[in-house]
């Protein structure tokens, strides 16, 4: 039986994008119910990889189904245009963002960051050029071709610079002292290491193939801010509730809470609903909505994950 090896790339590449816009998506979801500053950053830096590698099936899946044909020629201009743009950006951005993130994370002084930065920005805008420059030399090819080596040979270049942020991982995490940023630097390095050795194989061997290893660095990356993510929202916002409960009163004293209030903290805290509360209370369900929220309100709070956190902070506090 004939295996069909461009049909098992596109499958894996499916399964990559698919891994990826998984993880963004409950990292979004996470940051809804949070409206976490932390989460919202490292959610962040996984928007740009998804729709990248969003662009990346979408070309693909139209070349590999044919349905390029149903486009006009006009119409694929424009395609190409904004496609080649779009990609150029997108890579450019994703550079950045990951540039950024190594920068917070280096026991550097405040103005070696601040430098550190000015110069990432400063080798990105040169790598979008070169980027730019490349449309305009492919212009005269057809959009098909444009995209296609835009996709093959300008991620793969712009994919090789993360090797340098691997090194400059490498180079601090020794005199990196916090706990949790050596464990992100080390990410980095998982991470990015292996480009090294897989950016030569998709150039010379896989330049054709739908589905690069570069793509596995970018979902170990992916994945590793997932698990930091899943870490620190059990941590502050679905923490083990006993230990919490010795604090709930002198939290809802400095907080002006009332009694009743206090009470529903509790019930809210153990995980009850509205109507379950209003049933253990002997109150009507509207009586203990209007409780709920006035609670929320003098918290500055929108559901009970945001309550776990404040009360998990004055823990701390103390």
């Amino acid at each position: 039986m004939d295996i069909d090896i461009g049909l098992i790339q596109e499958l894996c590449l499916y399964l990559t994008f698919s891994l990826i816009f998984s993880i963004t998506l409950l990292c979004t979801i996470l940051f809804i119910r949070t409206r976490d500053t932390i989460i919202a950053h490292f959610t962040g830096m996984l928007y740009p990889i998804t729709i990248l590698f969003f662009f990346n099936f979408l070309y693909t899946y139209i070349f590999a189904t044919g349905r390029q044909s149903i486009f006009s020629i006009k119409t694929t201009e424009i395609f190409a245009l904004f496609g080649s743009l779009l990609l150029c950006t997108l890579i450019t951005l994703v550079l950045l963002t990951i540039s950024s993130y190594l920068l917070n994370l280096l026991p550097l002084e405040d103005k070696r960051k601040r430098l550190g930065k000015i110069l990432s920005r400063l080798l990105c805008g040169i790598f979008f050029f070169i980027c730019i420059f490349s449309i305009i030399l492919l212009t005269k090819k057809s959009w098909d071709t444009t995209i296609r080596r835009l996709i093959r040979d300008l991620f793969l270049f712009g994919s090789l610079f993360l090797t340098i942020h691997s090194i400059v991982a490498i180079i601090f995490l020794k005199s990196t002292v916090e706990p949790e940023k050596k464990q992100l630097l080390k990410g980095i390095i998982y991470s990015f290491l292996p480009l090294v050795l897989f950016s030569p194989i998709d150039f010379f061997f896989l330049r054709q193939s739908a589905f690069k290893l570069t793509f596995i660095v970018y979902t170990i990356f992916v994945v590793s801010m997932y698990l930091y993510i899943n870490r620190y929202y059990i941590r502050y916002y679905e923490p083990e509730i006993e230990p919490l409960m010795p604090q709930i009163d002198f939290f809802c004293e400095r907080n002006n809470v009332s009694k009743r209030e206090k009470e529903i903290i509790h019930l809210l805290i153990e995980g009850n609903t509205n109507k379950e509360i209003a049933k253990i209370l002997y109150i009507s369900i509207n009586t203990v909505k209007t409780h709920v929220k006035n609670i929320y309100q003098k918290l500055g709070v929108t559901n009970r994950v945001q309550i776990l956190y404040k009360i998990k902070l004055n823990q701390q506090g103390e």
